[in-house]
């Protein structure tokens, strides 16, 4: 195990105190260098992701570390920190969005399927379908964000397999928030959430922060999604690190159906028309850094 794996390690079992964890990495773009920028031309080429691969391989299996190493994404099971699956046959996919990212100069001019990533998709989501399993699709730069032609295949798959892929998580921008998917067919049908999570990095004038996640046990559909964040000034003035519930989807956001589609859909609707809401969520992206009024 590398010095870097130790430390991310430790720091979530200092962060999660002594829960069981299991863990899902996924790159992101400045995990290649120069920043940004990745060649898919060859399968097992990129040094940047060869370089810290088999950090990986306690936490994803062999298997998929293998995949990981060609292009950067994987998928593997999704199981609990006892080994056992989170739900029959549920998967974790990962996606690397390096190929779908406006900023890496490599893909401009392979327009059609950097690193055969979206048939990899599809190949993928078809298969667990035909299994009767479950996926949740994870990567970091959020779909809004991808180039032309990959945001629409990409859509149009979460379109095809919605009644699979049960929710997306996202990172990248340091923020948190969500974006709900709609249909390409009916855009008046809201399909899919995908949740862009906060950063354990404060970036500025933001907290850090992470997001749990509450699912039900049957259907495994996201019910609620809690954040805990540290003040950094209080932090500092009291040289102590605590970290707080700070943002609960339900209560704060009062929903009525939890954070389904249409729910989270009928929340942007409200913050749109309600001043205060619009202030209240704006704040609660920075992880309540500053105050209010400051917004």
């Amino acid at each position: 195990m590398t010095d870097y794996t130790l430390k991310i390690t430790e720091m979530i079992k200092t962060t999660f105190k002594d829960a069981p964890i299991a863990v899902y990495p996924t790159q992101g773009n400045h995990d290649t260098w120069p920043v940004n920028i990745e060649s898919f031309e060859t399968p097992n080429s990129n040094a940047s992701i060869n370089g810290f691969k088999d950090s990986w391989v306690q936490w994803i299996g062999q298997d998929a570390v293998d995949k990981f190493a060609e292009y950067g994404y994987f998928v593997t099971d999704f199981k609990k920190p006892d080994g056992t699956l989170v739900a029959p046959g549920a998967r974790v996919i990962a996606l690397n969005t390096q190929a779908m990212n406006t900023d890496n100069w490599w893909v401009w001019g392979m327009r059609s399927d950097p690193g055969g990533q979206f048939a990899w998709l599809e190949a993928e989501l078809s298969a667990i379908e035909a299994a009767g399993g479950i996926a949740y699709v994870m990567g970091h730069i959020q779909p809004f964000n991808y180039q032309r032609q990959s945001g629409g295949r990409f859509r149009a798959l979460m379109e095809r397999y919605q009644h699979i892929v049960r929710m997306q998580y996202y990172g990248h921008t340091h923020d948190q928030y969500y974006s709900v998917t709609n249909s390409i067919t009916n855009p008046d049908r809201h399909i899919s959430v995908s949740q862009i999570g906060p950063s354990v990095t404060t970036s500025n004038n933001k907290n850090p922060a992470y997001g749990l996640m509450e699912m039900d046990e049957e259907f495994m559909v996201p019910l609620n999604y809690q954040m805990y964040a540290m003040n950094v000034t209080a932090a500092n003035e009291n040289n102590r690190a605590d970290w707080n519930l700070t943002i609960d989807y339900v209560k704060d956001y009062d929903l009525q159906d939890y954070v389904s589609p249409n729910e989270m859909h009928a929340l942007a609707e409200r913050i749109k028309v309600n001043t205060t809401l619009a202030e209240q969520y704006r704040w609660d992206e920075s992880r309540k850094h500053g105050e209010l009024a400051d917004v």
